[in-house]
């Protein structure tokens, strides 16, 4: 697995993975990666994660949108068609209003998984 830190307006990015595809890019803020599926099995996957580390407290399929309660920590999971057989997923979230980089990070692991 391949590690790489890339320091951008003072702001720290990590890439985690051996390629873009499922390379895990992990920001102050959020994790987000691209995968070689297309939006619906991206949906799907993100749909089945939050079901079963939390409960999702909202969704817009259309917006390609859904949020969650995970614990004490709010989860917002955006899923982005870049082409028809691949999307970006991004994952955010806070705890206490505050970034909470590892818990965005195993829910993005998490959904790469089962895609």
């Amino acid at each position: 697995m391949a590690v790489f830190l890339a320091l951008n307006s003072g702001c720290a990015a990590m890439l985690i993975g051996a390629g873009v595809a499922g390379g895990l890019v992990i920001s102050e803020d959020a994790a987000k990666f691209n995968v070689d599926k297309d939006f619906n099995h991206a949906w799907a996957a993100s749909h089945q994660v939050l079901s079963k580390e939390g409960k999702i407290t909202s969704e817009d399929k259309t917006a390609g949108k859904m949020e969650a309660a995970v614990g004490d920590s709010r989860v917002v999971v955006f899923v982005k068609a870049i082409t028809r057989r691949s999307t970006s997923v991004e994952v955010k979230a806070r705890k206490n209003l505050l970034p909470h980089v590892a818990l965005s990070a195993e829910i993005s692991r998490k959904i790469q998984e089962r895609l």
